[in-house]
């Protein structure tokens, strides 16, 4: 007789370590990050941030709050590291341009200073932050049973779209040397229908809070970027089945 086995394949999940995407020098073990996207007083980006923000409908200091936000999303990314360990200086005051141009580098002096201060091995400073908000209302014609009737209806679809422009450097004191300076601009997206234009827009999240989420998204982001992370990934093998003897010929 000759012996037949039919495979099948089944699926797992098993956690993977997936390697950062640049390479931080191996002695830098812990991180301090602040935000340093904030314009100074008397900048006249302040003021020209709060025109825009009335103009945007955006609200007052929305891309402050947003951009504190990002800090956290970092450091929520990074807490779960196999690399790196985290602190935040409390209390930290540091000015950029409140705008999407880079500043010029914090002083190696004030860098050393900092990390001296709370154990850090390197400094990563949130150095820009912008937000755009784009709004978009569709409408399409549905069409529904009703009674065995069709009843034709509109249907509204509301989006906002939030591009959040987050620029990040990493300072190594020790070597002197700004390990990564990145910009990330990153969309974040949501769309709610609706029977009426208000009822689809008001089925979308408050603009600032859609801004804030943004934020949080880019830090999150730039974790990802800068760290290892373990991820789930699904892996297929084969299983042996059954073996059945089949008699073929005499």
């Amino acid at each position: 007789g000759i012996g037949f086995f039919s495979c099948k394949t089944k699926s797992l999940s098993v956690k993977v370590l997936k390697p950062a995407d640049i390479f931080v020098p191996a002695n830098i073990k812990t991180l301090a990050i602040a935000n340093r996207s904030l314009p100074a007083k008397g900048n006249g980006n302040q003021f020209r941030n709060v025109v825009e923000g009335i103009i945007s409908g955006e609200g007052l200091f929305v891309d402050r709050k947003a951009s504190e936000k990002a800090i956290s999303g970092l450091v929520n990314g990074l807490q779960n590291s196999p690399r790196f360990n985290v602190t935040v200086p409390d209390g930290l005051n540091l000015k950029g341009t409140g705008t999407a141009t880079f500043p010029a580098p914090l002083s190696w002096q004030k860098v050393r200073q900092i990390c001296n201060n709370y154990s850090a091995d390197a400094l990563i400073l949130l150095e820009t932050f912008d937000s755009n908000t784009s709004r978009h209302l569709d409408s399409q014609q549905k069409t529904i049973k009703k009674d065995n009737k069709d009843v034709t209806y509109t249907e509204y679809t509301a989006s906002i779209d939030i591009a959040v422009n987050a620029g990040w450097r990493i300072y190594d004191p020790v070597n002197r040397k700004i390990i990564d300076q990145n910009v990330y601009i990153d969309h974040k997206y949501w769309d709610k229908k609706g029977r009426t234009k208000t009822e689809a827009e008001n089925n979308l999240p408050k603009q600032s809070d859609a801004v804030k989420s943004a934020g949080y998204f880019s830090g999150k982001r730039y974790a990802r970027r800068i760290s290892p992370a373990w991820i789930w990934v699904s892996r297929h093998y084969y299983v042996k089945g059954r073996s059945e003897e089949r008699r073929v010929g005499k």
